[in-house]
Parts: C-alpha cells; structure tokens; sequence
C-alpha cells in the first residue's frame, strides 16, 4: 500500500487528497465485502474461490500501472472486490488447516505473514525499481507486472500442492 500511494503521488502526481481517494475505493469494498465472501466460501470451494480471488488480484496488480490516472479510482474499487473475494477464502482455509487444536495459532500466523509482506513490500518493490531502472526510464510497469505475476504464480502453486493431496480436503469438499 505504501509503495502504491508513493507511485500515485509521485508518478501520477495525485495529491494526497486524489491518494486517499484512491485508498478508499479500494478499502472500502473489500472491508465490505470480506464478510459476504466469508459466507460464501462456506458453500463455495474455498481453495478455489482464493486461487481465482488471487490470479484476478496478480492481473489486477499487473494492470494498474496502465490504467489512466482518471480510471484509478474505478479500477482500486475493483480491486477491493477481487481482494475480497481472496481475502475471506483464505482465513477460511487458515482455519481449516490449522484444526480445531491450532486454529488461533494458525490465523495469527495468517496474520503474521501479511504483516511482514506489508514490511517487505516496499523493500522489494524498491529493489524492483532500482533493479529495472538499470534498463528503463519508466520502470513502473516491469515492478508491477513482476509483482502481479509472483501473485499468479504462487495461487497457482498453492492449488498444485493442494491437487497433488498435500493439503487436506476441506469440508466442504468432502461432502461432494
């Protein structure tokens, strides 16, 4: 979130008003939404619903770097649906995998692992610039298509292990 509010202040040159704007169309559907997505990952297949949550959100992650500065706030509103969409299937899963014994244990590391991909974020999205402004003038969209495509790839990866039965089936599935 940090290193998307420096590119729209500093590569868009919205002003801090037109950021937080862009903020808000994003967080509010997927504050919204996370909840209904919750509850639909009960009768959906949750694994699915977080694998296609998380594609959408690499495609939407590589795509924003070239979407008009007029189209942002649409396009972060968007994004706030496809997070939630992602989002809720996967505290569901948390839950799931870690059991009824570790549950707690395995949200707060949920938890844990998004906060250090908020830290490390900036960090990496800065390595990523500095790597890609070696060979561009503009390197916003390689950063951006780099991180929308580890987002793909690792959803991807998540539902390879989960099909090869290294993940338990979640209950749901099971009743099919």
């Amino acid at each position: 979130m940090s290193t998307l509010s420096l590119y729209l202040g500093l590569t868009l040159g919205f002003d801090a008003r037109a950021i937080g704007g862009a903020m808000a169309a994003f967080l509010i559907p997927f504050s919204l939404l996370t909840w209904p997505a919750g509850h639909l990952s009960r009768h959906w297949d949750p694994l699915l619903m977080m694998v296609a949550g998380s594609v959408l959100y690499g495609v939407f992650l590589g795509a924003l770097v070239f979407v008009p500065p007029d189209w942002v706030v649409g396009t972060m509103a968007a994004g706030g649906v496809i997070a939630a969409l992602m989002y809720a299937p996967s505290l569901v899963l948390a839950a799931h995998y870690g059991g009824e014994d570790c549950r707690a244990s395995a949200l707060a590391a949920f938890n844990m692992a998004g906060s250090l991909g908020f830290a490390a974020g900036p960090l990496i999205s800065s390595l990523l610039l500095a790597f890609y402004g070696q060979f561009s003038a503009n390197p916003n969209a390689p950063v951006f298509i780099t991180i929308g495509a580890i987002e793909v790839v690792l959803a991807l990866a998540v539902l390879f292990i989960a099909r090869r039965g290294r993940l338990r089936a979640h209950p749901a599935l099971e009743s099919r």
